[in-house]
């Protein structure tokens, strides 16, 4: 499934918002990120969820929506996506924490 036009959307606005605050880098902005883009993907009609996890085995959050994966602050771990949407990935790790 591609990722749906009013999602990127959030998550692109989210993701630049967080770069403005954080002199252009997302490295430690993940649980921020995440949150505001569970509240944007809200009011957009979404049931997103927060999640507490690991990726690659360091603390991280991200959102799960449509039963993806969004992250957008992945690219602080490498080689990833500014905006992560997969079904599975190997490197997370986690629960859902709450429907914010």
């Amino acid at each position: 499934m591609l990722i749906p036009k009013d999602i990127l959307s959030a998550a692109q606005q989210v993701r630049r918002a967080i770069l403005k605050q954080n002199g252009g880098v997302s490295h430690n902005m993940c649980d921020i990120a995440s949150s505001r883009l569970c509240k944007r993907l809200k009011m957009l009609g979404y049931r997103p969820k927060y999640v507490e996890g690991l990726f690659d085995n360091e603390c991280h959050c991200w959102v799960r929506v449509l039963s993806h994966i969004l992250d957008v602050t992945a690219d602080q771990f490498g080689d990833f996506p500014t905006v992560l949407w997969e079904k599975t990935d190997k490197h997370y790790k986690g629960e859902a924490c709450a429907i914010l």
